[in-house]
């Protein structure tokens, strides 16, 4: 299971529920046309992978804010899973949401959680399969956290950091801009950036320093203990090839 991040302050698990939330915000909150615009120029100059691994590193601030007010374990479970088929697409299942409109009623912390469980699953379905909508689908998860994480918890100037960063360690190119009839983003020959990267949103780009965390994230899998992570057994049966559940 995932723990929770340095730069996630601990302070905001417990923080009561100030942020408004009904089925209005929600649909708002899903509108690309309502990303600030402060916010979708900069993701245009990160790459395919780039984007992705922020909008999960957003939906993790996501998590952490609504830890105290409800049940979150299925969304880091999901979260994680996600972030494991950064590497390798194989190790994560699906990770379709069923929606409810019963949680919507405003006050009611799991419409929010359904909000970011629907998030992942977006994400997760673009990604998996190179669909041209990754800074939409990035944007959204951001614009989520500013909405739902208090302003002291300092999200904005980290999220400001992390798209600086992002650019200069993963900068866009013509893969994630393609000109023409391309319907599918090849994003296969990009360094996927670590969970552990954002800690500290280091620049350059150490290819070293990221292989390793990426070993160490792997390493503490167990699939055993999240449903959405595809047991080794299965792995192997399905074809796939190099060393499971490491960074090769």
């Amino acid at each position: 299971m995932l723990q929770r991040p340095a730069y996630v302050p601990e302070w905001i698990s417990t923080a009561p529920m100030t942020f408004r939330f009904n089925n209005e915000i929600s649909l708002a909150l899903d509108n690309p046309g309502n990303i600030p615009e402060w916010l979708g120029d900069p993701l245009w100059r990160v790459n395919y992978k780039g984007k992705a691994a922020l909008g999960l590193a957003c939906i993790e601030w996501v998590a952490w804010r609504l830890a105290g007010l409800t049940d979150v374990t299925d969304l880091l479970s999901r979260l994680e899973a996600a972030w494991a088929s950064m590497v390798a697409l194989p190790y994560a299942k699906n990770l379709d949401y069923d929606v409810s409109n019963d949680v919507m009623n405003p006050g009611n912390p799991d419409g929010p959680r359904q909000d970011a469980l629907i998030r992942v699953q977006d994400l997760h379905f673009v990604f998996k399969k190179g669909r041209h909508r990754m800074s939409m689908e990035a944007g959204k998860c951001a614009a989520l956290g500013l909405h739902m994480i208090p302003p002291d918890a300092d999200f904005e100037p980290w999220l400001r950091r992390a798209l600086d960063a992002l650019a200069t360690n993963c900068p866009a190119g013509e893969v994630d801009q393609p000109k023409g009839k391309v319907k599918v983003i090849d994003h296969g020959a990009q360094r996927p950036v670590p969970r552990e990267w954002f800690e500290a949103l280091s620049t350059p780009v150490d290819a070293a320093a990221d292989r390793a965390a990426w070993d160490r994230f792997l390493r503490g899998l167990s699939s055993s203990a999240n449903p959405y992570l595809v047991p080794e057994d299965t792995l192997l049966a399905e074809g796939f090839t190099g060393p499971l559940y490491r960074m090769a």
